[in-house]
């Protein structure tokens, strides 16, 4: 018996599925851009309990005859290339002629199709990759297909598909995306029989990012650099988010992922952003089709440039002369603080920068001496049950039940606004002021939510923010978890949230940041318990309230921070792992110096 054999067509049809049809979202994808290369000029696409149960795609396009309408649902069979050659100058989103057979296999199928010259059309059911019926029907110009029970007959793939929400998401994301390479075209999308957006035929690429970006404040540069044109709609650092999520690059009209793209977009910002953190940006790249390849990725997300260091280079180059002008900020105005319903009380909220609660202290702190022990080089949690504090004659000490006393710890002065500088008796302790203040934060939130009991500052203007529905739905399923966390979120609409209130130990953080960095972290914390999960949150929410590095800081405020310090669990690190304290001995200078 031969080792060798060729496949059963259905079994070839669903390892090319495995590659072509990821999810739902992939099958909109590939359905829709077979609409856009047919010149629809109107699409609808409706999706059924995230479209597992049934996803279908309407268009006014050019159709097809029925000997065509049978051919598409071969492996291979294409209307866009007919020769090696063609590949180098593609024109079209769809090419390589296995999206139909592949969604077909994997799937129970109706294709309804009929030609503008053609007085009938011609309907095809297709399940498992077989045709099951082929007949004349009455029909509209243009062409619908109907896909249902996704996955019905390989249920080892349906059992990895996300809840409703979140695979909902997807596809209507896809659809965002086919918009903003189309937008001559008009694109309506429901969910279970229900419009939820409607993008209109636009005047021009400038309307229709408006029309998916309505909230973001995007501003638009075009210029052309190396023959590459590139024109990019960006929003202002301020609303830079965790991840490259919201970085959406198109080459010659195709939405692509590209690590170099991304990084030049991020580049653009000059040193505004820091690492792992991008602005919203939609950029598009058209250059010479015979010096780039799609065809590098089953589903076309990929591509190769033949010279990448010239394509980057001129969409740095383009972004960046137009980042340096701040376009965003209007000349001689101040961006505004958030305001609040009534005065941070909570005794650790953020007030300009630095926490109230060091500013509280400073009346009651002395000008020298904190008496401390030395401060632990591994984390340790701290047992204050049996600690008192008292102060005399200018230093703080701490008691225990034996009345021992420590050492007293004096604080000696600020270096590069970056580090605070002790003095004990054994040596010099080194301070990292912004993983110092987080560590506090940190315990600060988490004690809250441990207790359901954080307290929360409500906004006197609700902010509202735009998001792709894949983040709508995971704020929807994490609501309950954000509020605990005191962010208080609510529906405004599709794609659209209000934020209500922050944690009042965040109240000078940008709501909108918080918001969307604890979507992140809860996004990347997947598989993970929950506590771990709203530790990531937590130590994400926190970096944004804590004293920053750069900051000046009185001998007050920081005395505080050495104080608050030592009630907080786990005080030698920060929530990312960073040292907060390093401690030099004095026989360790000494030896340095040539003393020891």
């Amino acid at each position: 018996m031969n080792s060798v054999r060729v496949l059963p067509r259905v079994v070839a049809d669903q390892i090319a599925a495995g590659e072509v049809v990821e999810r739902p979202a992939s099958i909109v994808k590939e359905l829709v851009e077979n609409s856009i290369d047919a010149g629809a000029g109107r699409i609808e696409v409706n999706i059924d309990h995230g479209g597992a149960s049934r996803i279908t795609v309407t268009d006014d396009g050019s159709g097809m005859s029925p000997e065509d309408a049978v051919l598409a649902l071969e492996s291979h069979a294409t209307s866009k290339i007919s020769s090696i050659e063609d590949l180098h100058e593609l024109g079209t989103f769809g090419f390589r002629g296995e999206a139909l057979p592949s969604i077909a296999s994997v799937s129970r199928m109706t294709l309804l199709s009929r030609r503008h010259e053609d007085s009938t059309g011609t309907r095809i059911r297709v399940e498992g990759g077989e045709i099951i019926e082929k007949s004349e029907a009455g029909a509209p110009a243009g062409t619908r297909i109907d896909v249902a029970d996704v996955f019905f007959n390989v249920p080892a793939r349906r059992k990895f598909l996300k809840s409703e929400n979140v695979e909902a998401g997807h596809c209507m994301d896809a659809i965002k995306r086919l918009s903003l390479a189309n937008h001559h075209t008009t694109f309506l999308a429901g969910k279970n029989g229900r419009v939820t957006r409607q993008l209109w035929s636009a005047e021009d690429l400038a309307e229709r990012v408006e029309q998916n970006f309505a909230s973001m404040n995007l501003k638009m540069v075009h210029d052309v650099c190396s023959e590459i044109s590139v024109a990019g709609f960006l929003a202002p650092p301020a609303k830079a988010r965790s991840g490259a999520a919201n970085v959406l690059t198109f080459v010659n009209r195709r939405f692509v992922r590209d690590k170099g793209l991304i990084r030049s977009v991020w580049q653009s910002y000059s040193g505004m952003l820091d690492p792992g953190r991008y602005a919203t940006a939609v950029v598009f790249i058209d250059m010479d089709p015979a010096v780039v390849d799609f065809n590098v990725h089953p589903q076309k997300l990929e591509v190769r440039f033949s010279d990448p260091g010239r394509v980057y280079s001129a969409v740095t180059r383009v972004l960046t002369g137009f980042v340096s002008t701040s376009p965003w900020q209007a000349p001689g105005i101040e961006a505004s603080a958030f305001e609040y319903e009534q005065p941070v009380t909570d005794p650790s909220g953020i007030a300009e920068g630095v926490s109230s609660y060091l500013r509280a202290q400073q009346s009651s702190m002395p000008d020298h001496g904190i008496s401390r022990e030395s401060w632990p080089s591994r984390p340790r949690p701290v047992d204050m049950t049996t600690t008192q504090r008292s102060m005399d004659s200018g230093s703080v000490h701490e008691q225990s039940g034996t009345e021992q006393k420590a050492d007293p710890v004096r604080y000696i002065g600020q270096a590069r606004e970056r580090y605070l500088i002790f003095e004990d008796e054994d040596g010099i302790i080194i301070m990292d002021q912004h993983a110092a203040h987080e560590r506090i934060l940190f315990g600060r939130v988490k004690e809250g939510w441990k207790s359901r009991n954080l307290p929360s500052q409500a906004l006197i203007e609700p902010v509202t923010v735009e998001l792709p529905e894949s983040l709508e739905a995971l704020a929807a399923e994490k609501a309950d978890d954000l509020a605990l966390l005191g962010l208080g979120v609510a529906s405004f609409g599709p794609g659209t949230v209000v934020i209500n209130s922050i944690p009042a130990v965040l109240s000078g953080v940008s709501p909108e940041k918080l918001f969307f960095d604890a979507l992140g972290s809860f996004e990347g914390a997947k598989g993970k318990s929950v506590e771990d999960q709203i530790d990531d949150v937590i130590a994400t929410m926190v970096c944004h309230g804590s004293i920053r590095s750069g900051q000046e800081l009185s001998r007050q405020e920081a005395q505080a921070i050495f104080m608050q310090l030592e009630e907080t669990p786990y005080a030698g690190f920060c929530p990312h792992g960073r040292s907060v304290t390093t401690r030099i001995s004095f026989s360790e200078i000494d030896r340095m110096v040539g003393r020891g």
